[in-house]
């Protein structure tokens, strides 16, 4: 067998942490979040997940998040880098980075828009973790 070019996981594993890392999100008393953040750290917007937070796909251990809708009055302005999931606590589960674009990338919140101004909406188009 050739070197794998990436990290490669036994799928049972995948769905396995697929499946803690969704419980931990909707471990709070409500729904989780999704905080995206400038590179100085600044929030720029929440979206709110559903209930559950996502979904973990058995035939690929993929975890999709369910963003519940967009953020409909940013925080305010700047580029955002990255996204804090937390749960409903605002305990930080995970931070995954950003992307502009329309299409999913495994791995990157995939956003409608980076350069967020304060009060314009904020979209997550897809956020996949495997």
């Amino acid at each position: 067998m050739p070197a794998p070019l990436v990290t490669t996981y036994a799928l049972a594993t995948m769905i396995t942490c697929g499946d803690a890392i969704l419980a931990d999100i909707d471990g709070g008393a409500g729904v989780g979040k999704i905080k995206l953040r400038s590179e100085a750290d600044v929030l720029l917007a929440e979206i709110l997940l559903n209930n559950p937070g996502g979904t973990v796909n058995v035939l690929t251990g993929i975890l999709q998040l369910d963003p519940a809708g967009p953020d409909a009055s940013a925080d305010a302005s700047g580029i955002a880098t990255y996204g804090e999931v937390t749960d409903s606590d605002d305990v930080v589960i995970m931070s995954i980075p950003v992307l502009e674009g329309a299409t999913a990338v495994d791995g990157y919140l995939v956003l409608n828009i980076e350069s967020i101004v304060a009060g314009s909406t904020v979209t997550i188009l897809s956020a996949i973790i495997g």
